[in-house]
């Protein structure tokens, strides 16, 4: 019995350590696609980008736009159309990244270049950036859809910049 127990010892030594995953970032850069997807059809919507209009004393017109629109870019409300470009810039990274869609992409992330694992976040933090900016001119040039935009941009930048750390750990 106690040769028994030995050998039974001796085999779970031997059992090779588990290899660490490198599939660990790809859940996160799957959300983070369909947060940035979810993102730019908001910003595609005529609700996102709004315009306040004076047509007299004490009275206000409020209009909502699409953030592609060049109405509020017309109005001085330059924000939502980097925005949403930007929004778009990151989509696109953030697949690139993800599926590897040019073998010459595929090389420079195994060869470890940080700039693309980098790039689709820092897009992603601006295009949040340039969402919120129109705050500065006051609450009511901000609606539901725009608020959602920047909560999705924030979560989608997160993700994103865990999945830049998973890739450079891997």
């Amino acid at each position: 019995m106690a040769f028994t127990g030995a050998s039974s010892a001796k085999k779970k030594q031997e059992v090779e350590p588990m290899k660490p995953s490198t599939k660990r970032p790809l859940p996160a850069a799957i959300g983070a696609a369909g947060l940035l997807a979810a993102a730019l059809v908001l910003e595609i919507l005529p609700y996102g980008a709004v315009l306040v209009f004076a047509p007299g004393p004490g009275e206000q017109l409020i209009q909502a736009f699409s953030y592609f629109s060049l109405a509020p870019f017309g109005y001085a409300n330059f924000f939502p159309l980097p925005a949403g470009i930007l929004t778009a810039a990151s989509l696109l990274l953030s697949l690139l990244v993800l599926f590897g869609l040019l073998p010459a992409v595929r090389k420079q992330i195994s060869a470890g270049i940080p700039g693309l694992r980098t790039a689709a976040p820092a897009c992603c933090i601006a295009a949040l950036a340039c969402s919120l900016l129109p705050l500065s001119f006051g609450p009511v040039y901000m609606s539901w859809a725009s608020y959602t935009v920047s909560a999705l941009l924030l979560a989608a930048a997160g993700l994103l910049f865990y999945t830049a750390a998973a890739q450079k750990k891997s």
